[in-house]
């Protein structure tokens, strides 16, 4: 059974506030990334998949790479076109890339692989447009132990009581890099993993109430009106008691990490 399609359209306005990088780590990833692609190719031509707000494609721009990506979301294409004209986008599915084969020098897949609704239909289609010997990366976020983390553990966890139906296969990304590498190890690629960036955020139980009532995340968008205000019923009186208050803000360490493929020559 296919995972459902997540349009982001719904939520583009507040994307970048909600799941942007603070600065540093955005220049921190972008330069890393720059590096790791111009590797063995000085002017790479590089395809990201579920480019969104272009989050890591406008930090990779700016530094010359030549960047093209793709994404479902009419809403999220018009946020990247607003923030750099030298990042090429097209509307298109993931596992459907309109490219010949062999187009690219490397692919990107940051926070994508888990939403998708065939991961090993997309990998298999992105392989085939990168050349022999280009590289494929694959990234996301991955957080230290804290309220945050816990808080999020529980609303998972609340949803499944509510609705009977698991989350998460569909919204945690274990499952997703699990399947990255074993298409690469099928591909005959050699993969590494790096951490890229580390920082610290400060988030309060407010904020972790607020971006559930507002839908924030996809993992609410299929609930009804009556399970998302039960599961927010329940939530509210938990996320409270693990932040011990409602606006003293805990720091939790958050890591980008990189898993990083090079496919044969």
């Amino acid at each position: 059974m296919t995972k459902p399609t997540y349009n982001f359209d719904r939520v583009a306005d507040v994307y970048d506030a909600t799941r942007g990088f603070p600065p540093a780590a955005e220049a921190e990833i972008g330069g890393s990334l720059a590096a790791i692609l111009r590797a063995d190719t000085r002017d790479p031509s590089v395809y990201e998949v579920g480019i969104g707000t272009g989050r890591i494609a406008v930090p990779l721009a700016a530094r010359g790479v030549r960047v093209t990506g793709i994404d479902i979301s009419r809403q999220m294409l018009a946020r990247v076109r607003t923030k750099s004209r030298g990042v090429s986008v097209l509307l298109a599915e993931a596992s459907r890339p309109p490219f010949r084969a062999g187009s690219f020098d490397a692919a990107i897949f940051v926070h994508i692989l888990h939403l998708v609704p065939d991961a090993v239909a997309t990998l298999a289609a992105t392989i085939a447009v990168v050349r022999p010997g280009g590289v494929l990366v694959s990234g996301n976020h991955e957080y230290g132990d804290g309220a945050s983390n816990r808080a999020g553990a529980e609303l998972r966890r609340l949803i499944e009581e509510v609705t009977g139906a698991p989350t998460r296969q569909h919204h945690r990304h274990d499952n997703a890099n699990s399947v990255f590498l074993r298409a690469m190890e099928q591909a005959g690629a050699t993969a590494e993993t790096r951490v890229l960036a580390r920082w610290t955020e400060s988030v309060t139980a407010r904020q972790e109430i607020g971006w559930f009532r507002a839908r924030a995340h996809s993992n609410t968008w299929s609930l009804s009106e009556e399970a998302h205000a039960e599961v927010l019923r329940r939530f509210v009186p938990r996320v409270e008691s693990l932040y011990g208050s409602l606006d003293v803000a805990e720091p939790v360490t958050v890591e980008f990490v990189a898993r990083i493929a090079r496919l044969p020559g």
